[in-house]
C-alpha cells in the first residue's frame, strides 16, 4: 500500500538583518593620504624604464633620419647634371 505524506508546515524565519551589497562604508583612509610602500617602489621603477625607453626610442629616431638625409644627399649629388663647359675659341 502506498503511504501517505503529510504535508509540511512553511516554516517563515524572519531573518535579523540581511547582508547589504551595495552600501556606504565608513571612510578608513583619506583618498589624498600618501605612504611610501612596495608598490610606490614598482611604479616608480615601471616610470623610470618607460621614460628611459622613450628617450632611447627617439634617439633611433633621430639616427634614423640623419642616415635618411644623408642618402638624399648623396643621391641628389649623383642627379645633378653638370652642363658641360663650352669652349671660348669656338
Amino acid at each position: 500500500m502506498a503511504t501517505r505524506k503529510s504535508p509540511k508546515k512553511a516554516t517563515t524565519k524572519k531573518s535579523a538583518s540581511k547582508p547589504v551589497l551595495f552600501g556606504l562604508q565608513p571612510e578608513q583612509e583619506k583618498f589624498m593620504t600618501f605612504r611610501v610602500n612596495l608598490q610606490t617602489l614598482y611604479w616608480l621603477i615601471l616610470g623610470g624604464v618607460v621614460l628611459l625607453f622613450s628617450m632611447w626610442i627617439l634617439q633611433l629616431q633621430s639616427d634614423v633620419q640623419k642616415i635618411y638625409d644623408q642618402i638624399d644627399i648623396n643621391t641628389a649629388e649623383g642627379n645633378t647634371v653638370m652642363p658641360e663647359e663650352k669652349d671660348a675659341k669656338n
